[in-house]
């Protein structure tokens, strides 16, 4: 007999179904939260492992894999990280935080043009992020 049924047997049915919700697997942006929170402590590993079970549970939620690929840039798995900020952008076209990030690995990989664009398209959603202002500026633009 597991917990949940010895917990069940003993109490009245509202209070058991609470607790049975209690045991429930945790959600996607659950997961995602917990990521969030390890990210903030510089628990980044932890933190990545939080964002691949948010990913996995919801492959449709844009902040989970900018989040992710922030960390995997952090580790220095930086394809990775790539790979994960174009998802970013292919769920959510206008995540200016994913251009500034995915330009910035352009930029860091020779390739101001495509950087550029990238920054001057975070521009058109948000014409004012220092972000993308500073790093546009780095491209001698």
């Amino acid at each position: 007999m597991n917990i949940k049924k010895i917990i069940c047997s003993t109490l009245v049915m509202g209070t058991c179904l609470v607790s049975a919700v209690a045991f429930a697997e945790p959600t996607s942006y659950q997961y995602f939260e917990k990521g969030v929170l390890s990210q903030a402590r510089d628990k980044v590993v932890e933190a990545i492992a939080y964002y691949d079970k948010s990913v996995e549970l919801n492959p449709t939620y844009a902040p989970s894999f900018y989040n992710r690929g922030v960390c995997l840039k952090a580790v220095g798995e930086k394809e990775k990280a790539f790979a994960d900020f174009n998802k970013a952008i292919e769920l959510n076209e206008k995540y200016v935080s994913a251009y500034n990030k995915r330009g910035e690995y352009y930029l860091e990989n020779g390739d101001k043009e495509k950087a550029l664009a990238d920054f001057n398209k975070a521009l058109t959603y948000a014409p004012q992020n220092k972000e993308a202002l500073a790093l546009k500026a780095k491209c001698g633009k």
